[in-house]
């Protein structure tokens, strides 16, 4: 690896944030992803915690964000529940 920083992609970012907003909230007992959060920097922490207190951000880029984190939780867990059930079966 070179001196230089290496940084996510916006996508790898997105689905992490998308699975910490999620961990215990969205099909409980079938998803959970406690080390989705602490993959995040602070900045991208920041949305996860307004998705999971259920505060939207004002302003349009902030709130884009926000409405970007939720729907990735919402896409996420029930492609990684069939996902698992598939494998189990």
């Amino acid at each position: 690896m070179s001196d230089i920083e290496r940084t996510a992609s916006r996508t790898a970012v997105l689905v992490c944030q998308g699975r910490a907003a999620a961990d215990g909230r969205l099909a409980a007992g079938r998803f959970a992803d406690a080390v989705a959060v602490r993959l995040l920097r602070p900045p991208e922490r920041a949305p996860v915690d307004e998705v999971r207190a259920g505060t939207p951000s004002t302003g349009w880029k902030a709130r884009a964000t926000y409405e970007g984190v939720r729907a990735c939780a919402e896409v996420v867990v029930p492609r990684t529940v069939a996902i698992d059930d598939a494998v189990r079966s």
